[in-house]
């Protein structure tokens, strides 16, 4: 039943609309957050570089380790691109959660941002990006959508992508193109 939640709430991200730019989205570009070294960081703070944004929490054991892979196989790949991976649950992945979890992952910024920011703060960037989120019973959220948005140089949308086998692929040809 889980995994029907979470392919449901995946499908719902694919027919909102998205954010359509991060640049001249002030309500959106402008939401306080912090990164994992404690930094401020805006998502305004990706223009100029192309980027690829997703969501996880730290405690998901479904989906979130996947897209982790795939973002620290980027990482390694010397693109120059920004990687931004914001918290699905800031009221436990707070700022040394965050710190922690990045370093495990050798994340390091600005070439990839863990952010996590008030709860309040951190709910106004999923809902800008269509995601969607249901906590299981013991409060983790593990049914969510898996996308991964891709922003040109100038904060663009240019394109959502499904976490899928070929994830690495699509996305280093999207950063890239």
């Amino acid at each position: 039943m889980r995994r029907f939640a979470a392919l449901a709430l995946a499908a719902l991200g694919l027919f909102l609309p998205p954010l359509a730019l991060v640049a001249g989205n002030a309500a959106v570009g402008d939401i306080p957050l912090v990164d994992q070294r404690g930094a401020a960081f805006h998502l305004r703070d990706v223009v100029g570089s192309p980027t690829a944004i997703t969501f996880v929490a730290t405690r998901c054991q479904d989906t979130c380790p996947i897209v982790n892979a795939v973002f620290a196989r980027l990482a390694r790949a010397g693109l120059h691109a920004r990687l931004v991976t914001v918290s699905l649950d800031p009221a436990y992945d707070t700022p040394i959660v965050v710190a922690n979890y990045a370093r495990q992952l050798s994340a390091f910024a600005p070439a990839w941002s863990f952010v996590t920011g008030r709860p309040a703060d951190v709910a106004h960037v999923l809902a800008a990006f269509g995601v969607a989120v249901e906590k299981g019973a013991d409060g983790i959220p593990d049914a969510h959508s898996d996308l991964i948005y891709v922003l040109d140089r100038r904060g663009r949308l240019k394109s959502t992508l499904p976490l899928s086998t070929h994830s690495f692929a699509d996305l280093r040809s999207a950063l890239a193109g």
